[in-house]
């Protein structure tokens, strides 16, 4: 792994509230958008009865439609017919139990599978219907609102690197403000893993991490998104980025790069996401700063790198950017006290709000 992005001071850390002023919603925000767009009364039926109960957690949401779809015990003829014999027998007993009757009724069928097979249809349509959704929000981006938004911060950040202007970057959003920022910015570098071919295809390859040596008088951002993105997608074995973000059906050889929310499994199976993540936990063990802008800790994965590290790394302090700054703390970090800085305000273009706060918390050596 490249020692200078491990060995990097300053790590900063993006979740959805660091977009929300370029109009991108938060995860409550967006369920509502979901429900008001969905037209189809079965998919909006099971949609309103899930969130009823469990609430406006979009990765709560589809970890109980996935739910359903991964116990679709029906689809194979066998399995089908196995099943259903079963439930055909039981339904049997119970009719000649409710009639009083010795005699089981011969032809008594239960329409249990079928009524579950065809929930499970609606279930697998919703979730590619909330996927549409996501390609839908995040895709479009105003360069010009991104760089009034983060400029401010940046040069903040200059300012305390001086010399040492490497910074790791990680990320749980989809869309590519990061990437809309650095475009036509002479004094920043972008490294975000991919490396244009001679047939002018930017293709992902590890050994861009591996490689990497900062430019000097640059600002060198090498950014891992760790839940990929919607600009990326998989093509014979390689990962691409396209220009546009493109949904494609799921029966098509091609497939987005993209961990939805209760896919973090693929965590461990395959890159981006591993060296990513292997990445972020090599750099929680050296730095002395991460600044989590509006992220809101769901990620179990976030939260555990987190704490390992605050046990590993004494000198390691965390800044919490975001309107429920204290009240993440009291849930999360309570025991780490003397190593969590909170920030109460919402991450917006204006740095005379965060600016003194953050100069105040971090002292590089």
């Amino acid at each position: 792994m490249n020692r200078y992005i491990l060995n990097s001071k300053i790590i900063l850390f993006l979740g959805a509230g660091a977009s929300e002023f370029l109009g991108k919603p938060l995860m409550s925000n967006f369920v509502d958008k979901l429900i008001d767009d969905i037209n189809d009364d079965k998919l909006r039926g099971i949609l309103l009865t899930i969130v009823e109960s469990k609430g406006k957690d979009l990765e709560i949401l589809l970890k109980e439609i996935d739910g359903i779809c991964e116990r679709n015990y029906f689809k194979g003829q066998f399995k089908r017919n196995y099943i259903k014999d079963q439930l055909d027998i039981i339904g049997s007993l119970a009719r000649a139990l409710l009639t009083s009757t010795s005699q089981t009724e011969i032809g008594y069928k239960s329409d249990f599978a079928a009524k579950y097979e065809a929930l499970c249809q609606e279930c697998y349509r919703l979730k590619w219907r909330i996927y549409d959704k996501i390609f839908e929000v995040y895709f479009d981006i105003d360069r010009m609102q991104v760089k009034r938004l983060y400029s401010p911060l940046f040069r903040i950040l200059k300012e305390i690197l001086r010399e040492k202007r490497v910074l790791p970057i990680f990320t749980t959003n989809y869309d590519k403000a990061i990437e809309a920022y650095t475009e036509d910015m002479d004094d920043v570098e972008l490294i975000d893993g991919f490396k244009t071919t001679k047939s002018k295809t930017s293709i992902w390859k590890i050994t861009v991490f591996e490689k990497f040596k900062p430019i000097r008088k640059r600002m060198n951002i090498c950014l891992f998104k760790l839940h990929g993105s919607i600009f990326w997608y998989r093509l014979e074995g390689n990962i691409v980025y396209s220009p546009i973000a493109t949904q494609f059906p799921s029966h098509v050889n091609i497939e987005p790069v993209i961990l939805y929310p209760n896919d973090i499994k693929q965590i461990a199976f395959s890159d981006p996401f591993i060296t990513a993540y292997s990445y972020f936990q090599g750099c929680l063990s050296r730095a002395s700063y991460i600044i989590f802008i509006g992220y809101s800790f769901r990620d179990y994965i976030t939260i555990t790198f987190l704490k390992n590290a605050l046990r590993m790394n004494k000198k390691l302090k965390v800044v919490i950017f975001d309107p429920n700054a204290t009240k993440i703390f009291k849930a999360y970090f309570s025991f780490y006290k003397n190593n969590v800085v909170c920030i109460d305000k919402k991450f917006t273009d204006k740095a005379e709000d965060y600016q003194d706060e953050i100069l105040k918390t971090i002292h590089l050596e």
